[in-house]
Protein backbone atom coordinates (compact mmCIF):
# COMPACT_ATOMS: atom_id res chain seq x y z
CA UNK A 1 0.00 0.00 0.00
CA UNK A 2 2.64 2.21 0.89
CA UNK A 3 4.22 1.66 -2.59
CA UNK A 4 1.34 2.29 -4.45
CA UNK A 5 1.10 5.76 -2.47
CA UNK A 6 4.52 6.67 -3.41
CA UNK A 7 3.53 5.54 -7.34
CA UNK A 8 0.46 7.78 -7.08
CA UNK A 9 2.74 10.92 -5.67
CA UNK A 10 5.23 10.56 -8.57
CA UNK A 11 3.27 10.36 -10.94
CA UNK A 12 0.97 13.63 -10.11
CA UNK A 13 4.21 15.34 -9.86
CA UNK A 14 5.42 14.51 -13.20
CA UNK A 15 1.77 14.99 -14.59
CA UNK A 16 1.57 18.35 -13.29
CA UNK A 17 5.32 19.35 -14.32
CA UNK A 18 4.24 18.29 -18.32
CA UNK A 19 1.08 20.15 -18.08
CA UNK A 20 2.48 23.01 -16.79
CA UNK A 21 5.12 22.55 -19.96
CA UNK A 22 2.33 22.45 -22.24
CA UNK A 23 0.70 25.61 -20.97
CA UNK A 24 3.59 27.80 -20.97
CA UNK A 25 4.62 30.26 -23.09
CA UNK A 26 7.36 29.61 -25.85
CA UNK A 27 9.87 31.85 -23.90
CA UNK A 28 9.47 29.49 -21.18
CA UNK A 29 9.37 25.82 -22.98
CA UNK A 30 13.12 26.81 -25.11
CA UNK A 31 14.09 27.78 -21.58
CA UNK A 32 13.45 24.72 -20.08
CA UNK A 33 14.58 22.95 -23.49
CA UNK A 34 18.02 24.44 -23.31
CA UNK A 35 18.36 24.81 -19.37
CA UNK A 36 21.36 22.94 -19.49
CA UNK A 37 23.45 24.07 -21.92
CA UNK A 38 25.76 24.87 -19.26
CA UNK A 39 25.21 29.64 -20.35
CA UNK A 40 26.38 31.43 -17.76
CA UNK A 41 24.33 34.17 -18.12
CA UNK A 42 21.01 35.39 -19.37
CA UNK A 43 20.35 35.99 -23.10
CA UNK A 44 19.82 39.73 -23.77
CA UNK A 45 16.08 40.57 -25.57
CA UNK A 46 16.22 42.20 -29.05
CA UNK A 47 13.11 43.89 -29.34
CA UNK A 48 12.48 46.23 -31.46
CA UNK A 49 15.38 44.90 -33.67
CA UNK A 50 15.06 43.97 -37.40
CA UNK A 51 15.85 40.80 -38.47
CA UNK A 52 18.96 40.09 -40.91
CA UNK A 53 18.61 37.37 -43.07
CA UNK A 54 21.79 35.03 -43.54
CA UNK A 55 23.77 35.40 -46.49
CA UNK A 56 22.74 32.72 -48.98
CA UNK A 57 25.61 30.16 -49.97
CA UNK A 58 25.86 28.67 -53.34
CA UNK A 59 24.64 24.78 -53.52
CA UNK A 60 27.37 22.57 -55.23
CA UNK A 61 26.13 19.16 -56.17
CA UNK A 62 23.09 18.35 -58.45
CA UNK A 63 21.12 21.10 -59.96
CA UNK A 64 18.27 22.25 -58.55
CA UNK A 65 14.81 20.97 -59.36
CA UNK A 66 13.28 22.91 -63.12
CA UNK A 67 16.89 23.86 -63.73
CA UNK A 68 18.16 22.07 -67.47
Amino acid sequence: MEEEARLILAQAVTSDEQSSLDTAGLGTRMAALFADAGLEEPISEWRGVDAIPAPQRKRQGRPARGSA
